[in-house]
């Protein structure tokens, strides 16, 4: 499954806008919306874990979005960002759009926030159609390469899921015949069984003049965390301290 990232339809001000990520997923519409809605769902799909997770969620959900129900679109106030939600035969289709925003101060984080939307709209789907209702148990490290990698980042975790056995190939992602994959050009994602059913998602960062190229790495497994799941989450540990600094970690 590729990710859209569409440019076209103007907004009210004149900026261009664009479909950044689109998934279809199998639950109604109102399930969908509800997931987007209650902060404790959120929780389930959204974000990295860790002590300010609820905090965070409070503040971009609940403070800074303007939800109408009638339209099925949620607006992120002080910005041009919005979910929309559209029934479709089977499903929900749910789009993330965004301004084609030019101020080159906030470019960094204005790419930063894109590879989040991509990860968590994807991160929604596994969730309400796998996991509906179970609590998630999640991993996120971030860091430096340690050393240049073909293809980089990505090129390294498809390494990875190539020696796992859940891929054909190590080559980037878009060479992957992996029916389960999304990927984007800084991310990919994949779901897995090893044994554990889990949710990759890697994102490569770009080496920039004061910071060489790395990434950052999402697992997550649903259901009552188990001895099975501290230890998903050490292999990933240790193939992540082999080629990559450690950054940041969080769990939750």
């Amino acid at each position: 499954m590729s990710t859209k990232n569409n440019a076209g339809e103007k907004n009210a001000r004149g900026s261009e806008e664009r479909v950044l990520v689109e998934v279809t997923i199998s639950a109604p519409i109102d399930t969908v919306w509800q997931a987007l809605r209650e902060p404790h769902l959120v929780a389930q799909w959204f974000g990295w874990g860790g002590p300010n997770a609820e905090a965070e969620i409070d503040a971009i959900f609940i403070q800074s979005a303007a939800s109408d129900r009638d339209r099925s679109t949620i607006h992120f106030i002080g910005t041009n960002d919005r979910f929309e939600l559209h029934s479709t035969d089977g499903g929900t289709i749910v789009r993330v759009v965004r301004s084609d925003i030019r101020d080159d101060d906030w470019s960094d984080i204005y790419e930063e926030m894109t590879e989040g939307w991509i990860s968590f709209t994807h991160q929604l789907k596994h969730m309400m159609e796998n996991y509906a209702g179970a609590v998630r148990q999640i991993l996120h490290l971030s860091g430096d390469l340690k050393s240049p990698a073909k293809d980089g980042f990505l090129g390294l975790l498809a390494s990875r899921l190539s020696h796992l056995g859940v891929i054909d190939d190590t080559a980037i992602p878009e060479r992957s015949s992996s029916p389960s994959l999304h990927w984007s050009t800084y991310q990919m994602g994949i779901r897995i069984q090893t044994p554990v059913d889990q949710l990759i998602v890697g994102v490569a960062r770009p080496a920039a003049s004061d910071a060489p190229a790395g990434g950052s790495l999402s697992v997550s497994i649903y259901g009552t965390e188990t001895a099975e799941t501290e230890r998903e989450f050490q292999l990933w540990r240790d193939w992540w301290s082999k080629h990559l600094t450690l950054e940041t970690q969080a769990c939750g």
